[in-house]
C-alpha cells in the first residue's frame, strides 16, 4: 500500500508532519467528501502526494460534478417539454461506454482514477450536447448513475445509492435563491452552446438573430443604429418569412455607410492610438531619456510623445538575471520628488486609457506604448512608473519620470 507525502516530505512522526484524518477535519481543512476525492484521485496502492496541484484538481472535480447536478435538477422545475430528442443517441451512447469504463476499470484492481475520470468525461459529452435536442429522461438516467456511483464511493455520507435521488448534500438551493441560482445555470449553458457553435462575441462584429418568438412580433421593418469610437451607421432592417431570395450573410461598414461622430472626451480612437503605438515601435530605442535599475532588472524610458489630449510614452525593460519575470501591475503616480515624513505622503495614480501589449511575462526583454491623458504637475513631483512582479515579496522598480520629459514630448 502506498503512503502519503505532503510537500515532498514523507509523512511521518519524526518529522512532525503527522496529521490525523480527524484532525485535518477538526480543523477545517478538509471536508469528509473533499478528503474522499482526493484519495479516489490517487489508486490505493500508490503514494499520494498532497500538492496545492492536487487539492485544485479534487476541488474542480467536485465543482464539475455539484454544476451538472444544478442544471439536471433545474429539469425538475423548468423541464424541456419541446425536445426534438435529436441528442438523446449520441449522449446514450457515450453513457453506455462511460458504464463499461467504470465497470472495468473497478474490476481492474480498483482502479478508481480511471473511474472517476470516465464519469468527469460523461458529464463533458453531456454538456457539449445541444440541449434543445435532449430529452429530459435521458439527463435524468445519465444524473441517478453517476448520483448512484459517488454514494457508492462514499461522497455524498450515509446516502443510499440506490434510492434513484438526484444529486449530493450541498446542493438544495433555499427556495428563495433557486429561480437566480437556476437562471445562472441556464445562462453559462447557452453560453457553453454558443461557444460550440462559435457565435459568441467577437471584437468589431455585430450579429443578429431573429428568435422565434421574436419573428412572430416583428412586423415591416426596423432601424439598427451602430455607434463607434467616432462614426454612427444605420441600416435598415426588414424581416420576411420563408424568404426565397439571396441576402448578403455579412455586411461590412464601410466608410461611405457611416457618419463622423464627435464624442466628447474621445479626440484619438482605439484604431489612431494602435497606429501611432506601432509607428513608435518602428523607431530605434535611441538615447534614453529616464533609467533605473534595480534586482537585476533596467527599465528605460525611449520616447515621449504626444497627439491630440494624450501622451503616448514608450518604454523597454531588461531582465539581466536568470528569472523569468511575470508582470502583475504595471502603475503610474504622481508622487513627491522627496519624501520627508512617510505620513506627509501625497500619490495620485493615474490610469492608461490605452496600452499596446497586455502584461505578461518576459525572460530578456520587453517593450511598450503606454497612453495616457494629458496630465499636468509641479517640478516638486515626478511620475512614478512602478513595474511589480506577480510573486510574493516580487520584485519591484520604478522608473521616474520628470515634468520636463512631457514639457519637451515629440508631437506626432
Amino acid at each position: 500500500m502506498g503512503h502519503l507525502s505532503i510537500s515532498g516530505s514523507k509523512m511521518s512522526k519524526s518529522l512532525k508532519n503527522f496529521t490525523t484524518i480527524r484532525e485535518a477535519l477538526a480543523r477545517g481543512d478538509w471536508n469528509a467528501r473533499s478528503l474522499r476525492i482526493i484519495f479516489l484521485l490517487g489508486g490505493w496502492h500508490d503514494g499520494i502526494e498532497i500538492t496545492d496541484d492536487m487539492r485544485k484538481g479534487g476541488s474542480s472535480w467536485e465543482s464539475y460534478v455539484t454544476n451538472f447536478f444544478y442544471k439536471v435538477r433545474d429539469l425538475e422545475v423548468h423541464p424541456n417539454i419541446s425536445s426534438t430528442g435529436a441528442e438523446d443517441e449520441k449522449v446514450r451512447k457515450s453513457f453506455e461506454a462511460t458504464k463499461k469504463k467504470v465497470h472495468n476499470a473497478l474490476a481492474d484492481s480498483f482502479d478508481t482514477p480511471s473511474a472517476m475520470r470516465a464519469i468527469s468525461g460523461l458529464i463533458t459529452d453531456y454538456n457539449s450536447a445541444d440541449k434543445p435536442g435532449l430529452s429530459d429522461g435521458v439527463s435524468f438516467d445519465v444524473a441517478r448513475y453517476i448520483t448512484r456511483m459517488v454514494r457508492i464511493f462514499g461522497l455524498d455520507g450515509s446516502a443510499d445509492p440506490y434510492d434513484g435521488g438526484i444529486g449530493w448534500a450541498g446542493i438544495d438551493i433555499p427556495a428563495v435563491a433557486k429561480e437566480f441560482v437556476y437562471a445562472v445555470s441556464r445562462e453559462r449553458d447557452e453560453v457553453r452552446q454558443h461557444a460550440i457553435a462559435g457565435d459568441l462575441p467577437l471584437n468589431n462584429v455585430l450579429r443578429l438573430k431573429i428568435l422565434p418568438d421574436s419573428a412572430a412580433q416583428f412586423k415591416g421593418a426596423g432601424i439598427v443604429t451602430i455607434f463607434g469610437e467616432s462614426f454612427i451607421a444605420q441600416y435598415n432592417l426588414r424581416y420576411t418569412e420563408g424568404q426565397s431570395f439571396a441576402i448578403p450573410s455579412k455586411i461590412n461598414i464601410l466608410p461611405e455607410h457611416s457618419r463622423p461622430l464627435d464624442v466628447p472626451g474621445i479626440s484619438l480612437t482605439s484604431r489612431e492610438m494602435q497606429d501611432f503605438a506601432m509607428r513608435i515601435l518602428q523607431e530605434p530605442a535611441g538615447s534614453t531619456l529616464r533609467k533605473a535599475k534595480a534586482f537585476g532588472l533596467q527599465a528605460k524610458l525611449n520616447h515621449v510623445y504626444t497627439a491630440g489630449d494624450h501622451i503616448f510614452l514608450d518604454i523597454t525593460y531588461y531582465n539581466q538575471s536568470n528569472l523569468a519575470y511575470q508582470i502583475d501591475e504595471q502603475r503610474f503616480k504622481i508622487e513627491d520628488k522627496k519624501i520627508t515624513k512617510a505620513t506627509n505622503v501625497q500619490s495620485v495614480e493615474i490610469k492608461p486609457v490605452w496600452q499596446l501589449y497586455k502584461n505578461s511575462a518576459f525572460k530578456k526583454h520587453y517593450r511598450n506604448v503606454y497612453v495616457l491623458k494629458k496630465v499636468t504637475f509641479p517640478g516638486n513631483k515626478v511620475l512614478n512608473i512602478e513595474l511589480t512582479e506577480k510573486q510574493i515579496s516580487g520584485r519591484v522598480l520604478t522608473l521616474q519620470m520628470k515634468y520636463k520629459d512631457i514639457l519637451n514630448a515629440d508631437n506626432l
